[in-house]
């Protein structure tokens, strides 16, 4: 674990800032995107997850946001730790941390730089490290609508422990891909936002061959202040690395608070 979080720093000294799953932050921005003022916001969400991954599990999801909106430029922290069992006797334990940063985030054209480190120790992922950069643009954007498109490129790292032989050995495997993403934005009512975006990743070599993602999310707004957030993960790999990797759902729960 030491060694995990030692590397991350390294990337980030070299990135600059980090990125996974916006849509996570989206539900405390869009009152700040309406307004030129420089703000921070913070999102905790403290909940459940039930997850599907060849055993089905019941464990604790617990996430923390951070947000700053500049006048131009936007920069966002996310960190989120699962943890339970999975049919009484595995260990669930898997967890990221990120930052983004967003050059002319309220320009239809902008620029992101982004990265991510992660962990998974029931899919034996010892560790996944991803830097990148893409071009954003907003189709339209409005208090009711947000929809965007994404598009670029990202460098990804992964130390996976394979079984060979009845022995399980570590194995890098270090690979550049395209990466691009849809995300739509819109708001039901006046208490309710939807949030879905699509991510296509695949290498240069291999570009009909893609890991999909599918991220939805519903927050229902309790106060100003509290929601109850509902997370739909969908992860589709045409080459996955474990092969009951192919499909993989998960649906995450919890009571969020926003300041």
């Amino acid at each position: 674990m030491k060694y995990f979080f030692c590397k991350f720093i390294f990337l980030f000294l070299i990135v600059g800032y980090f990125d996974r799953l916006p849509a996570q932050t989206l539900n405390i921005a869009k009152k700040y995107l309406q307004s030129d003022s420089i703000k921070w916001a913070t999102n905790i969400t403290l909940g459940g997850t039930l997850l599907q991954q060849g055993a089905r599990s019941l464990s604790l999801s617990n996430s923390f946001n951070l947000v700053h909106f500049g006048a131009k430029n936007q920069t966002q922290l996310i960190a989120q730790l699962n943890r339970g069992r999975a049919e009484k006797k595995d260990f669930i334990h898997n967890g990221f941390i990120h930052l983004r940063y967003t050059l002319r985030h309220r320009k239809k054209l902008s620029y992101e730089l982004f990265s991510q480190a992660q962990y998974d120790h029931i899919r034996r992922l010892s560790a996944r490290y991803v830097a990148g950069t893409k071009l954003r643009y907003h189709l339209k954007r409005s208090t009711k609508l947000d929809l965007a498109l994404a598009s670029g490129m990202m460098y990804e790292s992964e130390n996976w422990l394979l079984l060979t032989d009845s022995v399980l050995n570590l194995q890098t495997i270090n690979s550049y891909k395209s990466s691009s993403y849809i995300h739509f934005h819109t708001e039901l009512s006046p208490t309710l936002d939807w949030i879905a975006i699509i991510y296509y990743q695949a290498r240069w070599d291999n570009f009909f061959k893609p890991r999909v993602l599918l991220d939805s999310f519903l927050v229902l707004k309790i106060t100003k202040k509290l929601s109850i957030n509902l997370n739909v993960d969908l992860w589709h790999d045409a080459n996955p690395i474990v092969a009951n990797d192919r499909w993989i759902y998960e649906l995450t729960y919890g009571l969020g608070l926003t300041f």
